[in-house]
Parts: structure tokens; C-alpha cells; sequence
């Protein structure tokens, strides 16, 4: 059962970017977008932050509540 759109897929779908877009604008890489969206990476707190920078959100926005 998928668990739905993590909250980083929904910012990103409010602000009308693709993955490529997004990495681009945060300075990581697609790969990276892609592993967080799909929950199989835990991101560093800095590449969060480079995140949320890039979709003009506040960190908070970005992190997931534990489970």
C-alpha cells in the first residue's frame, strides 16, 4: 500500500516544478529529488534546507512525521 505523495512531492507539484527543475534550483542532483520522494534516502538536514530554499518554503514544510 503506497503510503502517498511525501510532502516534498507536494511542494514541488504546488510550485509547478519537475524533479529536474527543483535539483537544478537546490544544487543537488535528480537522483537525490527522486530517492527522498520515492522514501529511499533520508536526507541530510542541509540538503533539506538547500530544498526548501528552492521551493520558498519553510524547512518545516519539508519534514516528513515520523510513522
Amino acid at each position: 500500500m503506497s503510503a502517498g505523495p511525501t510532502k516534498l512531492e507536494r511542494a514541488r507539484a504546488v510550485k509547478g516544478l519537475t524533479q529536474e527543475q527543483l535539483a537544478a534550483k537546490a544544487g543537488v542532483t535528480v537522483g537525490t529529488v527522486s530517492r527522498i520522494e520515492n522514501r529511499q534516502h533520508e536526507p541530510r538536514v542541509r540538503t533539506l534546507q538547500q530544498l526548501a530554499v528552492a521551493l520558498g518554503v519553510d524547512l518545516d514544510d519539508l519534514l516528513e512525521e515520523a510513522s
